[in-house]
């Protein structure tokens, strides 16, 4: 899984706001994709391998919750069946 860095909030309305006085000054088209995450520096971080080991407590949390609640369901309920 990769880590992506996102430009922040402030970041991208001040590029926004350069874009729309620059496009006024001069008649350019829209830039690339590429080239807006470039300025913006929106970019992939390196994979670290470690996102999977920091969710699997919370996946065995989950987990040993919805068994706990089947137990709880399977014991103590009255049994509808006949």
């Amino acid at each position: 899984m990769q880590i992506i860095q996102h430009p922040s909030k402030e970041q991208v309305r001040a590029y926004l706001a350069q874009r729309i006085a620059q496009r006024r000054q001069e008649d350019l088209p829209p830039p690339t994709p590429d080239e807006i995450r470039r300025q913006l520096g929106w970019s992939l971080c390196p994979h670290s391998g470690y996102a999977g080991a920091l969710t699997f407590p919370s996946t065995v949390a989950r987990l040993s919750a919805l068994l706990c609640l089947a137990w709880f369901c399977s014991a103590f309920l009255p049994n509808n069946s006949r």
